[in-house]
């Protein structure tokens, strides 16, 4: 019983050490995820969004990392201030950003990705339609927004990281258990999935990693979902990017639907939220 008892606890432990997958393209996970170079390179982990993490303690990480210019990192830090330490960290993931963000405004037989991609050639919306806020704030790779801006940002990041084809996206904290993240990722199933709630979406990603802490301030993340359930639309774009219906109202309060890892492509014509 001692020994079962054992190689438990340490399953346990190896799987909180593991990012985990909440639908195609989107990872949340750990700090130490970073070195499992083998399953981002699976994974095809291009993207890296931290939250709750001191600037300078990220660009120490990015430097670590054996193929860094292979990543594009964005950090969410309200207290960020510059300094020499994480200086080339901060220009070479805005330099990256910006890069992205121009090659999603040129002419879509024109442009060239910086990252490997596919050409995309079938006609795309403007970018910036599908945007809450507008793509100035995307040329600096740190993110200082808070409140409800905190959220529209974040998911403004996953759909210019999905629009450009360069690869997936994984949300790290220092433990991969932290409510700030859990609040974010949950912004981004209840704004692609109009039949679960906030509070679906929270058990969902517990129900994916258990040691996840729940939000602890839910007053922006619950403004955000109003506005999400007052202003936007989802529903499946086709190839033609035929206007989207607009969205009902209505939405479950207690399940997690099973199409959450499923590949449905949602498109809206944005409004920002006001904090």
């Amino acid at each position: 019983m001692a020994s079962f008892l054992n190689q438990h606890a340490v399953a346990d432990f190896a799987s909180r050490l593991r990012p985990q997958q909440v639908s195609n393209g989107l990872f949340f996970g750990p700090l130490y995820s970073l070195s499992q170079h083998e399953y981002l390179v699976a994974n095809n982990i291009r993207f890296l969004i931290s939250v709750n993490l001191a600037t300078v303690r990220v660009a120490q990480y990015f430097e670590a990392l054996p193929n860094k210019e292979a990543f594009v990192w964005v950090n969410f830090d309200a207290n960020f201030k510059e300094d020499a330490t994480s200086a080339a960290y901060v220009a070479h993931n805005s330099t990256a950003l910006s890069q992205l963000v121009r090659n999603l405004t040129q002419a879509p037989d024109t442009r060239g990705f910086g990252f490997t991609s596919q050409l995309v050639v079938t006609p795309q919306p403007d970018i910036s339609s599908l945007l809450y806020n507008d793509l100035s704030m995307y040329t600096h790779n740190i993110i200082a927004a808070t409140g409800t801006t905190k959220f529209s940002a974040f998911n403004d990041l996953l759909t210019l990281f999905k629009a450009s084809g360069a690869g997936n996206v994984l949300v790290l904290s220092s433990d991969g258990n932290d409510a700030e993240m859990c609040a974010l990722v949950a912004s981004h199933l209840v704004k692609d999935n109009a039949s679960i709630s906030m509070q679906g979406a929270v058990n969902y990603l517990i129900s994916l990693r258990p040691t996840l802490s729940e939000p602890a301030d839910a007053n922006a993340l619950l403004q955000f979902e109003q506005h999400l359930r007052s202003t936007d639309a989802f529903t499946p774009r086709d190839s033609t990017c035929v206007a989207p219906k607009r969205r009902t109202s209505s939405a479950s309060s207690s399940s997690t639907p099973t199409s959450l890892m499923g590949n449905s492509k949602k498109q809206a014509v944005r409004t920002a939220p006001q904090d």
